[in-house]
């Protein structure tokens, strides 16, 4: 790491070399950095972004959203998965994808996955309350959460206190968070299975898994990541590999289940290639609790 034409004093100094590690260190081992003054901008606005959050939990600004997921075949509705959002008091969204990394990078992920896995379970509840304790609630959990020396207690105890039949939920890894620490998170999923919960590995087709390790992995459910669904009707490698997911699910004995289906030409070649699942705007937009319950009641009456 090399501070060049540094002229400040020596805490500013090493303030600015350790936002140089920071980032180098994202660039994998054995990486150097070289200051720039604009990462003193980007920590700024991450910690003003992290205030914020914390903000928005104390007040109530973190909901879930849930999105349906459909067995094509039968078009019942098997699921939902729920989603994280931030509304401001302005009324305004902040985008996942502006907090979630950021709660995970700051360690912040553990109090709010905790929030968002309660808030899960009271749609899952809600969910039941109104005769649809067959549709699944699947809840994501990042590498930090499951990690956690004790996350199958808390997991549990969250459960108990829900009142929701352990069959009504699935957790969802990423296929990345499946590889880390193998033999340590195989033992959660074990856990969680045994207690009835399903399994979902997210993102599939994003790493590097071998077959090998994911035949030794206890899921039930691989999910198609939406980047290869996206390219499905061309002739490309995306379409190729979103196949090759479909087959390795059958070969495992797992389900398959495509996300960010958004036409019915990609619905119709998931579904001749053997994905009966589905999920993503052609069928419907992710919605609150309250306005899910219409939806479901309107989809059973078009679906006759």
């Amino acid at each position: 790491m090399h501070l060049a034409d540094f002229t400040g004093s020596a805490s500013v100094a090493l303030q600015d070399a350790l936002l140089t590690l920071k980032q180098a260190k994202r660039l994998g081992h054995d990486q150097h950095g070289v200051y720039d003054p604009r990462l003193q901008g980007a920590h700024a606005e991450s910690y003003r972004m992290l205030l914020a959050l914390r903000d928005a939990v104390d007040a109530g600004q973190i909901s879930v959203e849930l999105q349906p997921q459909i067995d094509m075949q039968t078009r019942r509705v098997i699921g939902v998965e729920a989603l994280a959002r931030w509304r401001k008091a302005d009324g305004k969204m902040v985008p996942p994808l502006s907090f979630i990394p950021l709660a995970e990078a700051t360690g912040y992920i553990l109090p709010l996955g905790d929030l968002l896995m309660r808030l899960a379970l009271q749609a899952a509840k809600q969910l039941a309350d109104a005769g649809y304790s067959q549709i699944r609630v699947a809840v994501n959990v990042s590498a930090p959460q499951l990690l956690q020396h004790d996350f199958i207690e808390r997991f549990n105890s969250h459960l108990q206190a829900s009142g929701v039949a352990p069959e009504q939920i699935e957790v969802e890894i990423t296929e990345s968070v499946a590889m880390r620490n193998f033999d340590s998170v195989c033992e959660k999923l074990r856990a969680l299975r045994a207690m009835g919960v399903e399994v979902a590995i997210d993102d599939f087709g994003t790493g590097f898994s071998s077959l090998s390790y994911l035949r030794l992995l206890p899921a039930d459910r691989l999910k198609i990541d939406r980047s290869f669904v996206l390219e499905i009707g061309e002739v490309s490698d995306q379409q190729m590999i979103a196949e090759a997911v479909i087959q390795i699910a059958a070969r495992v004995g797992m389900q398959v289940i495509a996300e960010g289906v958004e036409t019915q030409q990609q619905a119709d070649w998931i579904l001749a290639h053997g994905c009966r699942q589905a999920q993503g705007y052609l069928f419907a937009r992710p919605m609150a609790c309250a306005e899910l319950l219409q939806w479901l009641d309107g989809w059973s009456r078009r679906q006759g």
